[in-house]
């Protein structure tokens, strides 16, 4: 015996809107800008981090899918670079993250002044 077909439920339109206009509030903003730099504290070798790390660690201490704090987590971040804590990359060059498609690590920006030859 068949089942009858289920209609598939629709996607919802991504919303138009420029995501970096959407700002988180001020507890997710201080909890994702903390993981961000505790992750980037740990990893001093490497010097650099994912988003999505950044996100799932966010995830775990606030009890939420670290999907929905993708958008948050880039504009925190947008904000970070702006403020010059931070770089976005993408491999070894350095990207705009309001434009950037694609995976985008964090690194903290270089404030040191450069050495005299």
């Amino acid at each position: 015996m068949m089942r009858p077909a289920v209609p598939r439920p629709r996607r919802t339109p991504r919303p138009t809107a420029d995501p970096m206009v959407q700002l988180p509030d001020d507890e997710l903003a201080n909890t994702l800008r903390a993981c961000v730099l505790q992750l980037l504290g740990m990893q001093r070798l490497a010097g650099t981090i994912d988003l999505h790390d950044a996100a799932r660690s966010a995830a775990l201490k606030i009890g939420c899918d670290w999907r929905d704090l993708m958008r948050p987590l880039r504009t925190v971040a947008t904000t970070m670079i702006d403020d010059g804590i931070l770089d976005a990359t993408q491999g070894e060059a350095a990207v705009d993250i309001r434009h950037a498609r694609g995976p985008v690590r964090l690194r903290l920006r270089d404030t040191l002044p450069a050495r005299p030859a």
